[in-house]
């Protein structure tokens, strides 16, 4: 055989043909890399559905492209794809963890992209944003003197001398208690004009050393510390329990190893039907519902014969907390078998002896599984109309919502929730059909996963109320940021940081999306929440982008603001 790339030899019998792959997570992290990704398909002539987008948090078996072309561009799309988001979304997941781990008492920078190959610096820098972390030690223009900048210039007292006059520079000063204690150092650094000292020692105890000696000469205020020196995710805790404002963590990020990913050629469709691979995603959960003395092998057989699939296959694997789980025993089902079943799938249920449904039961999963929340009418329609499908699909999950309430208050019943009613009628009003998510803890992260939940089962929307406040128990908008480090966030009314209770500089709500579910976080206070709903009703209607959303909705909340303060006569 003459010279050449084999692989035309070996699909020369369908290299007209167009396949189909799917590129998933074979483990929880952050994504970043899908652009670059977007540009060697291009190159390779593939097209590429971007299922997940940079900085979204996945979860092991999420779908994040869709890959179609020739045969041979699809199998030469592995190598090249997989290479393009492994090691991005690998630094991603530790900047993640990194900055999960900081709680919020440190921000976490990561400056070791300056060290690595020019070719990799923006890949880098892309990936620590991505995961919530920062590659800039400050977001001021600054100028940062380390151990090479104080030798040439005399030490560090001259050193800040000599860069006195560029007073736009924000001055950072790399201390290691090499030939003085550390303590020192810092002491001639923040009398000189320091604006950050750099502990680069690795030593935990500089940074008590440090912080004492500014307190004592009253210097701390007008200083922050940084740390470095071979920080490690697991050390990061008890780091920031210490006095100390940045973390510089270098390998820990940066050497971070892949995020492991798989590519899966899709079989091809048989006798035209559309056969969907679950990608091992094949639990269902229906919730709530209630069992009063009920045959779990009959609940089994019946969601079987609903799903046209045998009844060995469906299995009852738990019942808590008001939920009933259920996996279904095989990689791929047909469209047909599992699209718009919600409802007989319910009604069959509710006819078998001690199942209790309420208004609310629904049916969920996290995969494509979760086709079957949709309307059974319109699905049949869509299927039939091939190319149509997605969208029509995508518009059917939008009209989807779920409302959580949060706060402590609310969860021992010292506060009556009147906004998850309010929010829930005025949505239906409009077409939405509406599931009650219950009432959340003031916790960023338990905010974060519950959003992230309802979006991997298939809610259009979700409307969170309260939790927006300067007060340290207030944490919605760091759990929606969790999910969308790009939330728009815009202020409702300022506050001095430190006055009173407020540990924030001011109220803001949240508007953020994670796999095209838009996510909203509303003020807790019934007159806002109902004033807020106007403009997110007319928003969703008019597909304003999240940024312009979330600010008309700011804008009428600070109309009322004012109105308040000034029938109160309260200034901040």
């Amino acid at each position: 055989m003459a010279a050449g790339d084999v692989r035309d030899e070996i699909f020369r019998t369908i290299a007209t043909e167009t396949v189909t792959a799917t590129v998933s997570t074979e483990r929880d992290g952050v994504l970043f890399g899908i652009e670059e990704a977007r540009r060697h398909a291009a190159e390779l002539g593939l097209e590429l559905t971007v299922r997940r987008r940079d900085g979204a948090r996945v979860r092991w078996g999420d779908m994040v492209l869709v890959v179609r072309g020739s045969p041979k561009a699809v199998v030469s799309g592995e190598d090249v794809l997989l290479g393009a988001i492994g090691k991005a979304s690998g630094i991603a997941t530790a900047a993640a963890e990194a900055v999960r781990r900081a709680m919020g008492r440190v921000r976490v920078v990561s400056g070791a992209w300056k060290k690595m190959p020019p070719e990799s610096k923006a890949m880098i820098r892309g990936a620590v944003r991505a995961g919530g972390a920062d590659f800039r030690i400050t977001d001021r223009p600054f100028l940062y003197l380390d151990k090479n900048y104080l030798r040439l210039l005399g030490g560090i007292r001259r050193a800040l001398d000599a860069t006195a006059q560029l007073s736009e520079l924000r001055r950072v000063v790399q201390i290691r208690g090499e030939e003085r204690p550390i303590a020192e150092e810092a002491l001639e650094a923040a009398a000189g004009g320091a604006g950050i000292v750099m502990i680069d020692s690795g030593d935990m105890d500089d940074i008590d050393r440090v912080a004492r000696a500014l307190a004592d000469r009253g210097l701390r205020e007008s200083v922050e510390i940084a740390f470095a020196g071979g920080i490690a995710l697991d050390g990061i805790e008890d780091l920031a329990e210490r006095d100390v404002d940045i973390l510089d963590i270098g390998s820990a990020i940066v050497d971070a190893p892949l995020l492991p990913l798989r590519f899966d050629v899709v079989p091809r469709a048989r006798g035209g039907a559309l056969e969907l691979d679950l990608l091992e995603k094949t639990e269902l959960w229906i919730r709530p519902i209630d069992l009063v003395d009920a045959n779990l092998q009959a609940i089994g057989r019946t969601v079987a014969a609903v799903l046209d699939l045998p009844a060995d296959e469906v299995l009852v694997t738990d019942v808590r907390d008001r939920t009933l789980t259920l996996d279904v025993l095989r990689r791929t089902v047909l469209a047909e078998q599992i699209a718009g079943k919600e409802r007989p799938l319910l009604e069959r249920l509710a006819a078998i002896p001690g199942v209790r449904l309420t208004d609310d039961t629904g049916v969920h999963s996290e995969g494509v599984l979760g086709w079957i929340a949709l309307d059974e009418p319109e699905v049949a329609s869509v299927i039939e109309s091939g190319r149509e499908l997605g969208e029509r699909i995508r518009a059917a999950i939008a009209r989807r919502a779920i409302v959580f309430a949060t706060g402590t208050e609310i969860r021992e019943g010292n506060v009556r929730d009147t906004n998850t009613g309010l929010v829930t009628e005025r949505l239906r009003r409009h077409g939405f059909r509406v599931a009650a998510g219950g009432i959340l803890p003031d916790d960023a992260e338990t905010i974060g996963g519950a959003v992230r939940r309802a979006a991997a089962e298939g809610y259009g929307l979700v409307v969170t109320t309260g939790g927006l406040g300067a007060e340290d128990k207030d944490h919605t908008v760091e759990g929606i940021q969790r999910v969308d480090a790009a939330a728009a966030t815009p202020y409702l009314v300022r506050f001095t940081r430190g006055t009173g209770r407020h540990v924030k500089d001011g109220v803001r709500l949240a508007v953020g999306e994670i796999e095209g579910t838009l996510v909203v976080g509303l003020p807790g206070p019934n007159e806002e929440v109902s004033a807020a709903l106007d403009v997110l009703v007319e928003g969703l209607r008019d597909a304003l982008s999240k940024e312009a959303l979330a600010e008309a909705i700011a804008s009428r909340l600070r109309e009322i603001v004012r109105e308040k303060m000034a029938r109160h006569g309260h200034q901040h």
